[in-house]
């Protein structure tokens, strides 16, 4: 029997340090002086006079905790504005209002849909569902209540994650003359407590187009680029409405060079005509150019996340403006053959920024030659040749450009007779 009494001692006390340990990894609002999170916001008009509509606001909301202080034996932090307190051993935030008091905040102890008393409403409501965010998708708890104007009822929702804090913010506004809804949810976030190890951010990065490369007179180049972005919410050419850009900006560095000197330029910063698509022109150096000296260029473009993230385009060797042709070859590059797929024939055309050794052929799916389209010299520019598959069979084919032996591009065709 005494046996028996301690197993079931020991076995409860076991069970009461597991229960405490989750209790105190368990972190619904990670505060410390330095944790930021970033969200992507959009508004959205549902519904007007009862007519539907689908229009858009889009826009990017940071946070982050900027203070501590503590009364009364207790660590308060600034928290977007406002000052916070997480209780780790009973689960629950606490809100810091008039004559120093605290409030209850949210508590995330309680089952879904449990009715009680907060900081936001006498009648809030607790949450419990999956939500997905940064990849993953995780049970959150959190808070909902009602706010009611004239003929106007607001419902607000706030969810959060373990260790991440909120994750999810929605305002669903609903009046006798339509409806509007307001969604924020968590595209980055960084803990400055490095005990916790939660910093997390969604690792989309920007996306540069080739650009397009003109000139204007004897002595201007023009630079226009696009850049694009998982949150850079646009069309192709316009913005869309309330569109938003997720990229912080663009930057043009570019220099003259010649075996053994380099001249560099200051950096330039490219404008925006839309939320996607940059440019600048730069004024030349055709004296540099007659000494036998390249251009060069590199666009480096950076967004706006807590991490930035950077992509590197680089490109040039431009020998001067040809007064016969305003389109430059910009860089060695190959481009997709049209038609594309084809049947027989099909156009293949590339660009050479120097003049120099060419060669151009197809190849089988096995790695087979089977057509020499291009072998000797030509000058930099802008070339196109014309390649009948007349007597192959249908399939997969490669064509491959090398230049003076070592820059190698390759490309897949599609034969479909």
């Amino acid at each position: 029997m005494e046996r028996q009494k301690y197993f079931l001692i020991l076995g409860f006390v076991l069970f009461t340090n597991i229960i405490i340990s989750a209790q105190l990894d368990t972190c619904y609002l990670p505060l410390a002086v330095g944790n930021k999170w970033v969200y992507l916001n959009r508004e959205t008009d549902v519904q007007l006079m009862g007519t539907f509509y689908s229009r858009s606001y889009y826009s990017f909301i940071y946070a982050n905790v900027t203070e501590e202080k503590v009364l009364n034996g207790m660590t308060y932090y600034k928290y977007d504005n406002i000052w916070l307190r997480y209780d780790k051993t009973n689960n629950k935030a606490y809100k810091l209002v008039s004559n120093n008091n605290e409030v209850l905040y949210v508590d995330f102890n309680l089952p879904d849909q449990t009715h009680y008393s907060s900081y936001f409403d006498t009648n809030s409501v607790a949450l419990v569902k999956e939500f997905a965010f940064l990849g993953n998708t995780a049970w959150c708890k959190g808070i909902t209540f009602y706010e009611y104007y004239y003929h106007v009822a607001v419902k607000h929702s706030y969810l959060f994650a373990n260790n991440y804090g909120l994750v999810n913010y929605e305002d669903l506004t609903s009046s006798m003359f339509g409806s509007s809804l307001t969604n924020k949810t968590l595209i980055g976030f960084y803990s400055a407590d490095t005990t916790l190890g939660y910093s997390k951010q969604d690792e989309a990065a920007p996306v540069i187009s080739e650009p397009v490369i003109t000139a204007s007179g004897q002595n201007n180049l023009n630079v226009l680029v696009t850049v694009k972005h998982k949150f850079s919410l646009v069309n192709d050419n316009i913005t869309i409405l309330g569109g938003c850009c997720f990229i912080q900006s663009v930057i043009l560095d570019y220099f003259y060079y010649k075996r053994g000197d380099t001249i560099r330029y200051p950096s330039v910063v490219m404008n925006n005509s839309t939320e996607i698509k940059y440019n600048t022109s730069l004024v030349l150096r055709n004296d540099l150019f007659l000494n036998g000296y390249l251009l060069n260029y590199k666009i480096t473009a950076t967004d706006k996340a807590i991490f930035p993230h950077v992509t590197v385009y680089t490109g040039g060797g431009f020998t001067g403006i040809d007064d016969n042709d305003n389109n430059i070859p910009c860089e060695y590059s190959l481009n997709q053959n049209y038609p594309n797929p084809f049947n027989p024939s099909t156009t293949i055309e590339f660009n050479i920024p120097e003049s120099g050794d060419v060669q151009l052929g197809v190849y089988d799916v096995l790695g087979k030659e089977v057509a020499v389209l291009i072998n000797n010299s030509l000058d930099a520019g802008n070339h196109k040749v014309n390649f009948s598959a007349a007597n192959l069979s249908s399939g997969v084919y490669f064509y491959s450009l090398k230049f003076n032996g070592k820059q190698t591009i390759t490309k897949k065709m599609i034969l479909a007779k």
